[in-house]
């Protein structure tokens, strides 16, 4: 198992951060070009991108478009999965292994909360999700899996963290954690979340295309 661990922990996981980057780059690229095709500009598929993505996570407009509450869920998640994973101790001394860096980290305790609002958040999250029948449409079955891996890996993580409230082997906690935390940078730049923010114009027009056609 130790060595198993040690796999997951080392060689897939750096193959699944390039694959993380690669992914998105390659999606953002690709994007960007179809967009510049219809210009004369090869810069301004680019720029039309990046502001496009700009204006999709802006807030004011995503509350308008899918609730309040959805929306405050959402940047609870997103607040935890940038921070957890990438400055909480454990994780801080494993990236700075894998990539040979000195890692900043967060105070134990703020990792720790914002790891408990995570799981509430995404817990709720779903919920909400499931409950609204055009958002359940528009996903295939691959788009709901960045929400359940991430929830995986947020609740083997917290209980990696404190293994005296583990049903659990701590082995097997941190397999289920290392498996579930790989997987989900595997996929990240595959699914409905990439995208709709790499391309959320031509995302958004393809959406209303099918609930026009749908009614």
């Amino acid at each position: 198992m130790e060595a198993l661990l040690e796999f997951l922990s080392g060689p897939v996981f750096r193959l699944a951060i390039v694959v993380a980057v690669l992914g998105t780059a390659a999606q953002y690229v690709q994007n960007a070009m179809v967009i510049a095709r219809s210009s004369t500009d090869w810069k301004k598929g680019f720029r039309d991108t990046i502001s496009a993505m700009i204006t999709w996570v802006n807030p004011a407009d995503r509350i308008r478009r899918r609730g309040f509450l959805g929306e405050l869920l959402t940047w609870i998640v997103l607040a935890g999965v940038l921070v957890v994973p990438l400055f909480y101790l454990g994780h801080a001394r494993l990236i700075g292994r894998n990539l040979f860096l000195e890692w900043p980290v967060v105070p134990a305790q703020i990792s720790d909360l914002l790891t408990k609002l995570t799981m509430i958040a995404l817990v709720l999250l779903l919920i909400v999700r499931l409950a609204d029948h055009s958002f359940r449409r528009d996903m295939r079955r691959l788009d709901w899996m960045p929400m359940i891996l991430a929830l995986t890996a947020f609740v083997s993580g917290y209980l990696v963290a404190h293994p005296g409230r583990s049903p659990m082997s701590p082995d097997n906690t941190a397999l289920i954690h290392y498996v579930s935390a790989d997987a989900l940078l595997l996929i990240a730049p595959f699914t409905r979340l990439a995208r709709c923010v790499l391309l959320p114009g031509a995302y958004q027009g393809a959406v209303q295309h099918r609930q026009e056609v749908a009614s």
